[in-house]
């Protein structure tokens, strides 16, 4: 199976977290920096709207989000649904799993606005809101729901508000929120590209044109041109043998 470029860029970028990770335990590359720029501009104002906003991507808004969204789905589309729970629960077990790994410790660099629970890398709300957009993306893109490029937009705002929130507040260095951002993505394509190719008996086929919505939707999500749907296919009647 040839994976899409998107699965790879996502891939290399976690690999690569990992590594850095593995290599030094504390800070790496801008973590320092980015950490300490962000408490400098705290305030108690600021800091209020942004455990709001962080509250997104914890498990009180996103286990029932997930659970009714979910549900919706399935009842517009099994197939759809169905890849919705595989991809929202695979990410979820991936990301405790990667953490008892990793085994990295939470940032010291800064005062943390709260003490979370759990170890630190990769972020786990910066992994499950992505995994909640990209995922819902994906199947609002293939549903054919109105404005699809604004609401691609928008979904995906959502990972980044809440990544950024968890450094803010002091709870994740920036690499675990990378890190979360790209393990999120890329188990959602991956399950997308595989789920693609599976066969669910009493829905409508995929097309190839819906096969082409994943890299349709995260060209829409980073900025870029969506590749043109694939030509249809040449239906002019061929010719008929003369009658001997």
């Amino acid at each position: 199976m040839k994976l899409p470029v998107w699965i790879i860029v996502s891939l290399v970028v976690f690999v690569t977290s990992v590594i850095a990770v593995w290599a030094e335990p504390g800070p790496v590359l801008l973590d320092q920096p980015v950490l300490e720029v962000l408490d400098a501009w705290r305030t108690e104002a600021k800091t209020k709207w942004v455990l709001a906003l962080t509250g997104l991507g914890g498990g009180n808004f996103q286990i029932p989000a997930c659970i009714l969204v979910t549900l919706a789905v399935f009842w517009r589309s099994r197939r759809s649904g169905v890849f919705l729970a595989v991809a929202w629960a695979g990410s979820v077990g991936l990301n405790e799993g990667i953490k008892v790994l990793i085994a990295r410790a939470r940032p010291s660099l800064v005062g943390m606005v709260y003490t979370p629970r759990g170890l630190s890398f990769p972020s786990g709300h910066s992994q499950s809101t992505m995994a909640f957009a990209l995922g819902l993306a994906l199947v609002y893109w293939r549903l054919g729901g109105g404005r699809r490029r604004r609401v691609v937009v928008g979904l995906m705002a959502l990972p980044l508000i809440v990544g950024l929130s968890r450094a803010y507040l002091g709870v994740h260095y920036p690499s675990d929120i990378v890190a979360g951002w790209s393990l999120g993505a890329f188990w959602v394509l991956l399950v997308d590209a595989w789920y693609e190719r599976v066969d669910v008996r009493g829905d409508i086929a995929v097309t190839p044109r819906e096969r082409s919505a994943g890299d349709r939707v995260v060209a829409v999500a980073v900025g870029s041109s969506p590749p043109a749907p694939p030509a249809p296919p040449d239906l002019e009647p061929s010719p008929r043998s003369a009658p001997e």
